[in-house]
């Protein structure tokens, strides 16, 4: 490994790090253009690279994925990025409400907004996640 905060596989041609500030708008930008070229459902609801650009950067702001160290990106041995992975930490408050002012421009953008919220709002579901947040979680009886 280079560093304590990067992890280099077993082909050395090549690092995982947490990516960089200078780094965050160009992986939008990458991750817009490909879901809008290579994502079906993306494809045939018509959603445009700029409407999808304002709701990657609203739901993965530089300050909750990038500032906080959790995103990733995959590096070539010369520095050239190869792949990317946005992450932050779990909002369980982040409602569609944040997301009010795109949902009244766009009624596709409402939807990709209204099926990604309610994704995630089954699998909280499924994990009862509640009572982990609160620390009383209970083992299940086999």
């Amino acid at each position: 490994m280079s560093s304590a905060s990067s992890f280099a596989p077993a082909d050395t041609s090549m690092v995982i790090e947490p990516m960089r500030s200078d780094e965050y708008e160009r992986c939008i930008d990458l991750a817009s253009a490909a879901f809008n070229t290579n994502n079906p459902i993306m494809k045939r609801a018509g959603l445009s690279v700029e409407d999808y650009r304002a709701y990657a950067l609203l739901s993965c702001s530089k300050v909750k994925s990038v500032d906080t160290g959790l995103s990733l990106v995959a590096r070539s041995a010369d520095g050239e990025l190869l792949a990317f992975l946005f992450l932050k930490t779990f909002d369980p408050c982040q409602k569609t409400s944040d997301f009010k002012e795109m949902m009244r421009k766009s009624r596709t953008t409402a939807g990709l907004i209204e099926l990604v919220s309610g994704l995630y709002d089954n699998a909280i579901m499924s994990m009862r996640i509640g009572s982990m947040a609160t620390g009383k979680e209970m083992m299940r009886k086999s």
